[in-house]
Parts: structure tokens; sequence; C-alpha cells
């Protein structure tokens, strides 16, 4: 694009200009202030694997502002949660979005990350098997070789409970699980947070369901997680 004039270039192109320019600097420390917010879901779903990938090689520390929960779960480690200019919490990326005490983090858009590796691939149903520290995920495509590694998140709203494993259901993840804390149960909805071996998966059901199925902490329920997105 050294040919082009800045004012030619699309959203997209002008984002990995100034990335290069950034770094063609030798920066000790990089700030990437809402680096996407003006871009559309084409162009944003063009640079995320970039970022990605420069985060996985470089070796200086990167400092990315978003307010979207999906890119930081793709690209962070640790996470500071910042509200009205304070610091709300900040830690290592899993232990903070599943901590249930933050309620900017408690939305709709609540939910966990997991590291998995690429256990198996059927090409014939075009599945992947990620293995994580509480059992395998089935999820759709093929997201890599076996043994690569890959981060997915799961969202509160995509996690269902049962007690007994469902006799015929579409879906492919039900999964042994913990009930590890119970949140408030004010309102319409409340947030579990679920142990699966090392990991935690947030789930959110009615209070009606709660109260139905009686559930408590320290009890085994079934996990049933009805949507996976994987970072490629």
């Amino acid at each position: 694009m050294l040919g082009r004039r800045t004012d030619k270039l699309s959203g997209g192109e002008a984002q990995r200009v100034a990335i290069a320019m950034a770094l063609c600097g030798a920066p000790e420390l990089v700030l990437r202030a809402e680096p996407l917010a003006s871009l559309d879901d084409a162009r944003k779903q063009e640079i995320l694997p970039l970022l990605e990938r420069l985060h996985q090689s470089l070796e200086i520390p990167v400092i990315y502002v978003s307010h979207n929960i999906e890119e930081t779960c793709r690209l962070c480690d640790q996470l500071v949660v910042m509200e009205q200019g304070r610091v709300v919490t900040n830690g290592e990326l899993q232990s903070v979005l599943t901590a249930m005490d933050v309620p900017v983090l408690a939305g709709r858009e609540a939910g966990s990350v997991i590291e998995a590796t690429v256990a198996n691939v059927d090409p014939g149903y075009e599945l992947t098997t990620l293995g994580f520290s509480g059992g395998e995920l089935l999820v759709p495509g093929i997201v890599g070789e076996r043994g690569a590694p890959t981060r997915v998140r799961i969202r509160a709203n995509d996690v269902s409970l049962c007690r007994q494993r469902p006799a015929e259901t579409t879906i492919l993840n039900v999964l042994p699980a913990t009930i590890d804390h119970v949140g408030s149960d004010t309102g319409p909805t409340v947030l579990i947070r679920l142990r699966l071996g090392d990991d935690c998966l947030l789930a959110r059901i009615t209070r009606r369901s709660l109260r139905n199925l009686d559930l408590k902490e320290g009890e085994e329920v079934l996990a049933q997680i009805k949507s996976v997105t994987v970072r490629r």
C-alpha cells in the first residue's frame, strides 16, 4: 500500500498501516485504544486475526482498550475492568470473567473463556473436538490441526443445566459439572458458576428454574452448552 494515497485506503487498510507505523518505532509498549470501533463487522474479521498473530509473536506488552467483550476475550491475557475512570478489578482473564461480583461483567454478555487444545478432527461432519481440563467440546468447523492450542468463549446465556442426561437432544456438548457458586437471586435470572476440572463456566438460568431444580452449591449437574465461539 506504499504507493496509495492515505485518503484512498479502506478502514481496514488504514488500521493495518497504523499498526505497522506503531511497530516500526520499536516501542517498549503498545497502546491500542478502540482500534476496531470505526470498522464494520467484515473489516473487523479481517483485522482480528492479524491482532491475534501479533499478540502471539510480539515480545512487548500491549494495552488494548475496548468496550467490546468479544474482542477482549479473543486478544487479552490479563483483564483490567474500569468504570467511571476507576479500576473495579483486575487479574487473569478467566478468573476476572467468572468472578461474579463485578456488575459490569454480569450483564447479557457474561461468560467465560477456556484454553483448549485440538484433540481430533472429523472432516466428514466438519467438526473439531477440543480437549480441556473439564472434558471435550465438539465445535463446528475445522479450527486447527491436532495438538494446536485454541481459546473458546462460552456465553452464560448459552449454558443450561439439567440433573439427568437428555435421551435425545441436538446439543452436542453435555458435560458433568459442579455448582461452585450461586449468584444473587434478585431479578428474573441468576448467574451460576460451574466448575469443570480446573476451568469455570457461567450459566444464566431463571429463578424459577433454580427453585424447581432446587440447585445448590456443591451439587453435581450436567451443563448443556448450546454455542461455543472459537478463536481461530
